[in-house]
């Protein structure tokens, strides 16, 4: 696949008529963003307590029965957003349509929209595809690739003429893909209506060395050790809004933090929270050498890259949903979309609140040590570090962008 930023190249050294030229700058911009400080404090706590949130579901139930389609019935539970029930999707539009929203719930309610292949709520969101939040749009694209037409697709590709964020850019030609067939089939491990018993899991099941378990476990692997002989260009955050304000960002792991002061150390970057649905992107060129479900990972992509300052990395995007955009063995580039993240607790991501684990492991993957906790944090590259290392000959303050 030929990346955006080399395809821009091409256009602009071919000899076509101006008035064909699209003159734009590619990018993958980080200043947009959605607030997560405005999510509910006492939904957060219905999760820490499985007795809590089997209430929340039964107090939602009720609420739900008494005022169908008032979007204040969120106060009851946002747990309407773990159901995949149909009679519910008139209320789910009903908050997509509503501006005054929390947009981190606009953002759950588009992604419902999308998996469900809700064909009535077309109209709803091709509304908001040009929204000036670039997250809440690029969460309409992907919906709208889920659950879109023919129509759709010929809008979409309107819309790429036009679009300089490499984010919705390359998220639009993954819509466009999936509505006309030419992306993978869901995988299709339950979890429609599981959506408590994951979160209960330990954490360290990541491990296998560690935890002993390997249930509900299938990976498919790249048989081959990947060489590429170019190494990558420039490298990006794997989303828009990666840890745009940390202070805001419930239980946030960072590389080598180290639960309760414990000797296991988080390995990798924990990001997107809350934001299910929200299209992950490749952070550099590369192949996909493993896709993955297991039991504490939900889905898992692997990549294998060769870097400028970091040599060859195996790049790993955990907790996705089921929609995963890449096949086995497929060369990508950078900013390619490889998947979402998923709907949280639940058993497509893992039983944990929506989010990304991103981790880089040295080595190619067949030598890798794939894990999201490990007793040392030898074998793994920090994310930030990488992204400020790869980048920095290009002049470009990626940490800047980062905590903007």
């Amino acid at each position: 696949m030929v990346s955006f930023v080399y395809r821009q190249a091409l256009l602009l050294f071919c000899i076509v008529p101006c008035t064909f030229a699209t003159k734009f700058t590619v990018d993958f911009p980080q200043q947009l963003h959605i607030d997560i400080e405005a999510a509910d404090s006492t939904y957060l706590y219905r999760f820490e307590c499985i007795d809590s949130l089997y209430a929340a579901i039964e107090q939602f139930e009720t609420a739900y029965e008494k005022y169908r389609l008032q979007v204040n019935v969120l106060k009851h539970g946002r747990v309407v957003f773990r159901y995949r029930d149909p009679k519910m999707l008139p209320l789910i539009r009903s908050i997509v349509r509503n501006a005054t929203v929390t947009q981190v719930y606009r953002v759950a309610a588009i992604n419902v929209l999308g998996a469900m292949r809700d064909t009535i709520a077309i109209p709803v969101l091709t509304a908001l595809v040009d929204d000036t939040n670039a997250i809440l749009a690029e969460t309409v694209i992907n919906a709208l690739g889920k659950c879109g037409n023919g129509d759709v697709a010929e809008m979409l590709k309107g819309k790429l003429k036009k679009e300089s964020n490499g984010y919705l850019r390359t998220t639009t030609e993954a819509a466009i893909r999936r509505i006309n067939g030419d992306a993978p089939v869901p995988y299709s491990k339950p979890f429609f209506h599981d959506t408590v018993s994951g979160y209960v899991m330990n954490a360290f099941l990541f491990n296998p060395m560690l935890s002993g378990n390997n249930e509900t476990r299938f990976c498919r692997e790249y048989d081959n050790i990947i060489i590429q002989n170019i190494s990558s260009g420039r490298c990006i955050y794997p989303h828009q809004q990666f840890k745009m304000n940390p202070k805001t960002i419930f239980n946030a792991r960072t590389f080598a933090y180290a639960p309760l002061g414990g000797s296991l150390f988080h390995v990798g970057e924990d990001s997107g929270f809350f934001l299910e649905g929200l299209p992950v992107h490749s952070i550099a060129d590369g192949v996909v050498t493993g896709i993955m479900y297991e039991q504490s990972w939900g889905f898992r992509v692997t990549v294998e890259s060769n870097l400028k300052m970091h040599n060859t990395v195996t790049v790993i995007y955990g907790h996705l949903s089921k929609f995963i955009d890449v096949k086995l063995g497929q060369k990508i580039s950078t900013g390619d979309k490889i998947g979402d993240i998923a709907s949280p607790e639940s058993v497509e991501n893992g039983g944990y609140f929506s989010h990304l684990h991103w981790g880089v492991a040295k080595g190619g993957y067949k030598i890798a040590k794939i894990y999201g906790y490990d007793n040392d944090t030898s074998s793994y590259i920090d994310p930030y570090k990488l992204i400020i290392d790869e980048n920095r000959d290009k002049k470009i303050d990626y940490k800047r962008l980062l905590f903007r």
